[in-house]
């Protein structure tokens, strides 16, 4: 009875994340590839984490203004797929990724500066329509591309563990950035500083798919 035939739970499976993590180590394109993926979603899973704590303080946004800015994201993303590939067909893969590195970097900046004007947060994703939200479909070609047929399956499981990984560490280290730099009796007073953060992991991302493709 081959594998395919088995029931269901008792089929083979490689569950180990950091072995699967490991045929994103096959070459240098998948390896810088991969890193700048950890890097952008350490910076995205940052933001979110923080995003409704920091509207709240900083805008006083309630459920109302939140959910606006959401729905026009997703219809913002929406948008995005829409026109993704004519886009890509008229960039590249290669400078698709670069226009979405700079998309997070410029997202970054506008939460940093959005002090003075709440509509800042309202618009700063509009540069990421034409290509930004479709950085890790590209990403996900780019890596298939390069790996041979026999581990094109594990493919998925490798990309989910950094993802896993990048989540943790990207919320964590923001919510502690934040937390500090927040108190009432802090230091210093900031609730911005864990965009700071995440601007040089989304920087780190830009560099590394500039590494890569020049």
């Amino acid at each position: 009875e081959s594998p395919t035939e088995a029931p269901l739970a008792e089929q083979p499976t490689e569950y180990n994340p950091w072995k699967l993590a490991q045929i994103l180590n096959t070459n240098p394109t998948t390896r810088w590839i991969s890193l700048a993926w950890f890097l952008r979603d350490v910076s995205l899973s940052g933001m979110s984490s923080m995003f409704v704590a920091y509207t709240d303080e900083l805008f006083d946004w309630g459920a109302t203004e939140q959910g606006i800015f959401f729905i026009s994201l997703a219809l913002a993303t929406m948008l995005s797929f829409t026109t993704s590939e004519l886009s890509i067909k008229g960039v590249g893969a290669g400078y698709c990724l670069l226009y979405g590195s700079v998309c997070v970097i410029f997202f970054n900046v506008a939460g940093i500066l959005a002090t003075g004007s709440q509509w800042i947060m309202y618009f700063a994703f509009l540069p990421m329509i034409p290509l930004g939200f479709v950085w890790s479909t590209v990403a996900t070609g780019v890596l298939s591309s390069e790996l041979p047929k026999d581990k094109q399956g594990h493919l998925q499981g490798a990309v989910d563990s950094i993802q896993s990984l990048a989540h943790v560490l990207g919320s964590t280290i923001s919510t502690l950035i934040y937390f500090v730099c927040t108190l009432e009796d802090g230091v210093i007073y900031f609730p911005q500083s864990f965009l700071i953060f995440t601007f040089f992991m989304a920087f780190g991302s830009f560099r590394t798919c500039a590494y890569v493709i020049y």
